[in-house]
């Protein structure tokens, strides 16, 4: 199909200068002009077509495939590896969002690289990792400011999971926070438009918000229980790596049910999607602990539900034709 409702907003907003670019991005789209920006250049650089308008979409899709299965290789193994990379190479909601000319895609892949570097910062508290989790985990939120709850969630788990501090000290994480604090607060304008711009999006149906995603992720439940199960009498440090993930998770997206309650602009379930990177690093971290014949059923039971869930999608949000 040819560009949808949103995607207009999109080409409308990039399509005059560079400065109309950034003041349209906070006065019509209600966000920071971190993804408008690429699509400015994308279109200005290869001339105004549905292709060059989705293309930075498509770029930053493949990255976030490559980091979820670089980051699950890396915490988990090569199992975790290959399991991350068919996981997000098949999911509906990754796929759409690569192929959409909005801000999901790069929302996507900051969220993975803050929970990357911040996992490997509980595991090697390196610079490099501890940089990523402070610079990525803010650019979440220039990305998009409803997949910040994740990255909260992040933070609630450094805090009620006492091993992770063996080697992130929280000397370390004091001075990474204050220094991500700053980097949020230039995205604090937009944060409140979660409640400044509801009421003129009441046209928009609601749907539930967490029923949503859990149906959107039905195929990956299966191997998450398993994963529970099996990690549940573990005594190592990647268990301590589930918890992270786990709590995350929770705090999320009973982050979103908080927003929901007090009135803010998460009034379809498409807006908790960035859960979905939680759970597809769960899942491969699962599948590595996992006896193999469990994984293996596990895979099959998830296959069925994905099969559903992509004609759901199809129906959806039809297919994209690139002109």
């Amino acid at each position: 199909s040819s560009l949808w409702l949103d995607e207009f907003g999109t080409l409308w907003t990039v399509e005059d200068t560079l400065f109309d670019t950034w003041r349209r991005a906070a006065s019509f789209q209600g966000q920071t002009p971190f993804y408008y920006t690429f699509a400015w250049i994308s279109v200005n650089l290869f001339g105004e077509s549905e292709i060059a308008l989705r293309l930075p979409s498509l770029l930053f899709g493949l990255a976030a495939w490559l980091v979820f299965g670089f980051g699950s290789l890396k915490l988990f193994g090569p199992r975790a590896g290959l399991c991350a990379y068919l996981l997000a190479a098949v999911d509906p909601t990754l796929i759409h969002a690569s192929a959409d000319a909005r801000p999901y895609a790069l929302a996507f892949l900051m969220l993975a690289l803050a929970i990357l570097g911040f996992l490997v910062s509980c595991s090697k508290a390196s610079r490099g990792a501890r940089a990523l989790w402070v610079f990525c985990g803010a650019a979440t939120i220039w990305a998009h400011y409803v997949f910040y709850p994740f990255v909260l969630g992040i933070v609630a788990a450094y805090l009620l999971v006492p091993d992770l501090r063996a080697r992130y000290r929280p000397s370390q994480f004091g001075l990474d926070s204050l220094i991500h604090l700053l980097l949020v607060a230039l995205a604090v304008p937009q944060f409140t438009q979660l409640f400044a711009r509801r009421s003129v999006l009441d046209w928009v149906s609601t749907g539930h918000t967490g029923g949503g995603l859990l149906t959107a992720t039905l195929p990956y439940w299966p191997l998450l229980a398993l994963g529970v199960l099996a990690v549940w009498k573990r005594n190592d440090p990647e268990k301590n790596l589930f918890r992270a993930l786990w709590i995350s998770l929770l705090i999320g997206a009973l982050g979103f049910l908080l927003l929901k309650m007090l009135g803010a602009n998460v009034i379809h379930w498409r807006y908790t999607q960035g859960g979905l990177v939680i759970i597809i690093l769960l899942s491969a971290a699962s599948f590595a602990v996992v006896n193999r014949y469990a994984a293996a059923v596990a895979i099959v039971v998830g296959a069925l539900f994905l099969v559903t869930a992509l004609e759901r999608a199809k129906a959806a949000y039809g297919t994209h034709t690139l002109k």
